[in-house]
This record gives C-alpha cells, sequence and structure tokens, in this order.
C-alpha cells in the first residue's frame, strides 16, 4: 500500500507565520513495493479544505507534472495575504501510472508587511552598561474578553531572549528565541495559536525579557554589542466569535518589574533568587500596584 506522507511547507509540518510570499512544498512517497518511484505530481491549495477538489481549487492547481521531484515545489498559485490559511494536499501517480492522494495539510501566514505591526517597542527603566548586567525585566498586560473566542495568535518578538506565558501557562515548548541573528537588520519574530490559553473574563500576557545574544555579551566583545537592554514587541489578535477581532498590542499600558532573574547573559550565565519571586504574577489576581508603567522606544527600526 503507498501513502503520501511527511508534507511540509518551509521545512515544517502545518506551519505558523509563514513570510515567503512563494513558500516552497515537500512530501514523501511511502510504500513497502521494491523500485517504487514518483512519475509526476499534481498539488492543489485552497482557502478551505472542502476546495481541495480539481474543479473548485480558489487559490492553486499545479496541473499534472510529469517530475520525480517532491521537495521544493515552489507555489505558484494567487498572491497570498497576511494571517491567511491555505490548505493543501498533493496527487502523486507511480511508476504503474497508479495515483495516490494525501491526507490535507495546512500551512498559516504571518505579517507580510512592517505595517502589520501595530505595537510598539516596550522596554524596562534599567540599563546595564559594557560590563554590568541588571535584572531581566517582567512584563505583564492584563486584558478582558467579553465574547467566546474562535481563535487567537500571539505575534511577538524580543531583543533578547523571551519566556512568555498566558494565564500561568507557557506559551510554546521553544528554548532561546527568538534566536541569534543581525538584530541591527533584521529580528525575528515568533507566531503562536494561544486559542487555548484564553478565555473569555479577565486575561493575563506575561514576557519575561532576558539579555540573550541581543544586549548580553558575544564572543569576546563587550555587552550591548546590539542594543543597551531588553526591550519586547507583542500583539496578540483574538478572532471572536461575533466575527470581531481584538488586538492586544505592547505599549505604555503595560506594566513591569524586576524579580528573581538577577542576571541573564549567555556567557557570564544565569542569577537566579527565589526569594524574589513574584507568586502569580502572570495570571488574574495579581497585585500589580507597585509595577512600572513599560517605556516606548521609536528607535528601533530593522526588520521584523
Amino acid at each position: 500500500m503507498t501513502a503520501i506522507i511527511n508534507l511540509k511547507c518551509e521545512y515544517k509540518v502545518n506551519p505558523l507565520g509563514i513570510d515567503v510570499v512563494q513558500p516552497r512544498f515537500s512530501w514523501m512517497m511511502d510504500t513497502e513495493r521494491n523500485g517504487a518511484k514518483q512519475t509526476a505530481y499534481q498539488i492543489l491549495a485552497a482557502t478551505h479544505s472542502d476546495l481541495l477538489t480539481i474543479g473548485d481549487t480558489d487559490l492553486w492547481n499545479s496541473g499534472r507534472n510529469e517530475s520525480d521531484q517532491s521537495v521544493h515545489i515552489v507555489y505558484e498559485g494567487k498572491a497570498l495575504k497576511s494571517r491567511q490559511r491555505v490548505y493543501w494536499k498533493v496527487i502523486v501517480w507511480d511508476e504503474a501510472g497508479e495515483s495516490t492522494t494525501s491526507d490535507v495539510a495546512w500551512f498559516e501566514m504571518g505579517f507580510l508587511s512592517q505595517d502589520d505591526w501595530k505595537a510598539d517597542w516596550i522596554h524596562g527603566i534599567l540599563v546595564g552598561g559594557e560590563q554590568t548586567s541588571v535584572p531581566s525585566p517582567y512584563f505583564r498586560k492584563d486584558f478582558w474578553i467579553t465574547e467566546q473566542i474562535e481563535s487567537a495568535r500571539l505575534y511577538v518578538t524580543v531583543l533578547g531572549l523571551l519566556d512568555c506565558s498566558i494565564n500561568g501557562q507557557p506559551v510554546g515548548d521553544d528554548l532561546f528565541v527568538p534566536g541569534w541573528t543581525d538584530y541591527k537588520k533584521r529580528i525575528q519574530y515568533m507566531v503562536y495559536d494561544v486559542t487555548d490559553l484564553l478565555s473569555a473574563g479577565e486575561n493575563v500576557l506575561g514576557v519575561l525579557v532576558g539579555d540573550g545574544w541581543a544586549v548580553g555579551q558575544v564572543g569576546l566583545n563587550q555587552r550591548q554589542m546590539y542594543a543597551d537592554r531588553p526591550s519586547l514587541i507583542a500583539q496578540l489578535e483574538i478572532k471572536l466569535a461575533g466575527g470581531s477581532t481584538q488586538v492586544i498590542t505592547s505599549d505604555n499600558t503595560w506594566k513591569h518589574q524586576y524579580g528573581a532573574m538577577l542576571q541573564a547573559d549567555m556567557i557570564h550565565g544565569e542569577a537566579y533568587d527565589a526569594r524574589l519571586e513574584y507568586d502569580g504574577w502572570d495570571s488574574s489576581g495579581f497585585d500589580d500596584d507597585d509595577w512600572l508603567p513599560a517605556k516606548v522606544r521609536d528607535d528601533i527600526e530593522v526588520q521584523l
């Protein structure tokens, strides 16, 4: 029996936040038959899974291509939009002329324009130096949702490293994000499906930001090679059951404070004082009266 498996878009299975306007598709043909091989393929892409038929596909029908290629097939359909979800599948013909159709896969576009970002870059009040570090800032934002939630996406990145949570629950399982890059030219951002972490009523978005490579020491260089302090930009977009969208953006209404994370440097290491923990700081009901307003900065102009 033949199956088409391991469907990937831009190296990932069902990825969120693709910002390649012509993403690439890959798949594998799985069979126990000796000498089996792909001889042709056809890719269908649509805005809804029920449109993935040859006559109804509304984004792209590649047509039958006589080829054994199954890696990095470039999308050549209609122009894709920010936040758009695309469903796709592939039909593969083998050496005997028999066809096999894959299951449905999908990918979701991220932000294709800087104008999609409505959030501000924010930071804390403390600044270290080339030889000295300061504690890592804790940022929090509480907000209310008054309707049932259909879906929610969190777009977030930092100058530094981030540890993000919603209502006390971790967002994703990534480590050392957003990763090392030339922060003066481009900063990678993360996209998370946070639908299941939110609920009607009061919610809290929390982000702990460490120095990472952007602010901490890198190699034999001094600290602050790319930035003088950790900074955060976050945009939470919530689609509500009634059809509207609620957007929570980082701005000066967020609050911040310094606590248990006294130092977080990639070379000098981490210093953590458990006596300074904020129990429940990223959950509703926390008293943040002594927390400080976040500071907005407008001097970050790199590509996101």
